[in-house]
């Protein structure tokens, strides 16, 4: 089993500050709700975000969608975000798949 480590939220968290600026300056409409640091020695900079849509869109809702994202490489060395899993229906579905994608339980 891997253990997985969930950076805290905080005001004075970079980690989180970097995802949020360049969610804004990317225009990107979501709310950072968790960032689970990749476990392993080549994985130091390497962090799984989850993160809610903050205005999804009814018709996407009433197909079947949700307002939830897993981003499975944030790399906090040169500042990306790659490998999006979107219109997840609900936290604990989003919290599963990023807790899948580094290995864990």
């Amino acid at each position: 089993m891997v253990n997985i480590t969930i950076v805290p939220v905080s005001i004075n968290n970079p980690v989180y500050d970097h995802v949020r600026k360049y969610f804004k300056e990317n225009n990107m409409p979501y709310e950072v709700q968790e960032i689970i640091h990749h476990p392993g020695a080549f994985c130091k900079e390497l962090y799984v975000v989850i993160a809610k849509h903050s205005a999804y869109p009814e018709l996407k809702a009433k197909c079947g969608g949700g307002p939830w994202v897993v981003w499975n490489c944030w790399n906090d060395d040169t500042q990306c975000l790659n490998h999006g899993h979107y219109d997840i229906k609900d936290y604990d579905r989003a919290y599963n798949l990023a807790t899948e994608l580094i290995g864990g339980d």
